[in-house]
């Protein structure tokens, strides 16, 4: 089934009439689940591979990607590749992030360093139907389904590890999945509000 369509009212000469949804992304190859984050909880290493920068993309009008993944202590910075002003505002944990203009062709001045675990809800405050999030785990080991909705997580710690998986839309789910030196730990999850649907995790 195709995204259902969002109308917009604002620039439509840039924007057009209106645009996909993309709260629920459905492969039609094997009816996965795209934008599904998985994170481990207690695994160290939350700085192993240093910080680095998360970029979120305005371009047509929508958030390029509409869900990232990011570690305490990455970055935030925007992005503007569109022919109108954007003003950004991100929200931590359902609080204020900060709040910045984003002109014609340009890039934020400088980017937010990210101080706590949790998730970030963005927002156009020009463009009401523009939405992206970014969900901030304490250690590295944290990713988001592709396209066909599989995640691939390498170089874990053997033991035996809590997992949640997060969505946008279907809510969140808890599990556990033991690593074991040398061996591959796939995992299958159902959410139960898309019963067709599911997401493969892949663990080593």
């Amino acid at each position: 089934m195709p995204p259902r369509r969002i109308a917009v009212s604002v620039d439509l000469a840039e924007c057009g009439k209106d645009l996909p949804g993309e709260t629920l992304l459905v492969s039609e190859k094997n009816h996965h689940i795209r934008n599904v984050v998985l994170r481990l909880e207690g695994v160290e290493g939350a700085s192993e591979n240093g910080a680095k920068q998360v970029e979120i993309i305005n371009k047509g009008c929508t958030f390029v990607p509409h869900v990232a993944v990011a570690t305490v202590g990455d970055t935030l910075v925007f992005s503007n590749q569109d022919d109108v002003l954007h003003s950004m505002h991100p929200y931590l944990n359902e609080k204020n992030f900060f709040n910045v203009p984003l002109p014609p062709k340009s890039k934020t001045p400088r980017g937010r360093p990210i101080i706590e675990p949790g998730l970030i809800k963005v927002g156009c405050d020009i463009h009401s139907w523009m939405q992206s999030y970014v969900v901030v785990g304490s250690n590295r080991f944290i990713a988001v389904t592709d396209a066909e909705g599989r995640i691939e997580m390498t170089d874990i710690p053997p033991g035996k590890y809590t997992y949640v998986a997060w969505h946008e839309s279907l809510g969140e789910k808890r599990g556990s999945v033991t690593i074991m030196e040398g061996k591959s730990s796939p995992i299958r999850l159902e959410f139960e509000e898309e019963k067709s649907s599911a997401t493969r995790l892949d663990f080593q």
